[in-house]
């Protein structure tokens, strides 16, 4: 018999396409996260459903998906990743996580060494194991030709922290670590999950583009005549089709959806405003995400996520996650921090969970009207469907007729 010249048959079969890709197999994922009420695949992170970000991910690395309904019915013979569906991964951690892999003997699992990013994902909420010094999250690279033990692909995601600067009497040593890292894994177990998960995609996607268009910043510097990160930031914006933006607002390191509306004197920095969406005059927005159709037509927002058609002409938003369809008055508070110093307590399926964070806001659910003047505690979530308003002594409804004192 004629011997075959296996480094032909390979390059033949690759020019005909014969090998396959390798296969992400993801585990489908039907737990409801509360208050919402909807699967963990259709809640979003920068106002994309999680399951069109692993389409998007998985499509951009050249590889091919398929959903699963456990690991047991996955009978590939190949290397393969197998991803759970209640976790949200980068592109950029997925590529780094199958590139280690791949010079490793044995099958992997993805793990984050503990510190400032697992406490700002609000870990202790997340379905994770804990292994002393690092997190092992729902990712894993199988070998089925592998009889050794599972090895870990240990990520450290502290290394490039932003600093905020805090009163000491605020924050222990005056500082304030935000992750700031194109690499994210978080598993979304509770809605403080979805809440962390967004507010650091924001964050991983300004550092894409600043790792990915440094000739663009270069260009910018000469053109501006300036190195000054301000005037830099305000050249890295990204505007939809059909935008109407009043040449008074400032925006920068934004991504602007279609068919939005910017009122004057408005201020966009670091955030995602979804199509459809308009802001009012003089609205402040930070490192938050306003999903489709939302009107904010007054106020602040600050590191905050607003699901689609939110209305708000409240003066403050901080550190909160607001579900679809709600209303928030005039004057209402989300409260974000204790005046004990202590972390903010979350409950999870009945359960007191440490947040391990001194900053949380609330959550409402989808439907949430939220009355003028209402204050929530934070850590708090409001059911979907609850219309909450102050009580009938604290309202006005009547003047009496004779007499002009009043007492509420």
């Amino acid at each position: 018999m004629q011997k075959t010249n296996n480094k032909h048959v390979i390059n033949f079969c690759k020019w005909k396409g014969f090998i396959k890709k390798m296969k992400v197999y993801i585990i489908i994922c039907n737990d409801k996260i509360a208050p919402f009420n909807r699967p963990v695949p259709e809640l979003l992170i920068g106002n994309l459903s999680i399951r069109d970000h692993y389409t998007m991910c998985i499509a951009s690395l050249g590889l091919d998906c398929e959903y699963k309904d456990s690991p047991s019915h996955i009978d590939d013979l190949r290397d393969h990743i197998v991803l759970n569906g209640d976790t949200f991964v980068t592109r950029t951690l997925l590529k780094e996580f199958i590139e280690r892999s791949k010079n490793m003997t044995a099958s992997t699992v993805c793990a984050v060494r503990k510190g400032n990013y697992t406490a700002k994902t609000i870990a202790a909420s997340q379905n994770v194991l804990d292994k002393g010094d690092s997190l092992q999250y729902g990712l894993k690279y199988v070998r089925p030709s592998s009889k050794e033990k599972e090895e870990p692909v240990l990520f450290d995601l502290d290394e490039s922290a932003q600093t905020l600067v805090f009163p000491e009497h605020m924050c222990v040593g005056g500082k304030y670590l935000a992750p700031y890292d194109t690499r994210m894994i978080v598993h979304i177990h509770h809605w403080a999950n979805l809440w962390s998960a967004n507010l650091i995609y924001i964050l991983a996607c300004l550092k894409e583009i600043e790792e990915n268009n440094k000739i663009g910043l270069l260009l910018s510097a000469v053109t501006t005549m300036s190195l000054n990160k301000w005037k830099l930031l305000s050249k890295v914006n990204k505007f939809g089709k059909r935008c109407d933006i009043h040449h008074t607002a400032y925006i920068e390191g934004s991504f602007i959806g279609d068919d939005v509306t910017i009122g004057a004197h408005s201020v966009i920095r670091h955030s995602i405003i979804g199509n459809g969406t308009t802001l009012g005059n003089s609205v402040t927005v930070e490192s938050s995400v306003i999903s489709d159709k939302c009107v904010i037509l007054n106020g602040h927002i600050m590191q905050s996520v607003l699901m689609p058609e939110t209305f708000s002409v409240t003066h403050f938003l901080s550190a909160s996650l607001v579900g679809e369809r709600c209303f928030i008055g005039s004057g209402a508070v989300l409260t974000d921090f204790r005046f004990d110093h202590k972390n903010i307590i979350l409950m999870k399926q009945g359960i007191k969970i440490d947040s391990a964070s001194l900053f949380l806001g609330c959550c409402l659910g989808d439907d949430v009207y939220l009355g003028g003047s209402c204050t929530v505690a934070p850590g708090r979530e409001l059911p979907s469907g609850t219309k909450i308003s102050l009580g009938a002594g604290h309202i006005i409804t009547k003047v009496p007729e004779n007499g002009f004192h009043i007492t509420i």
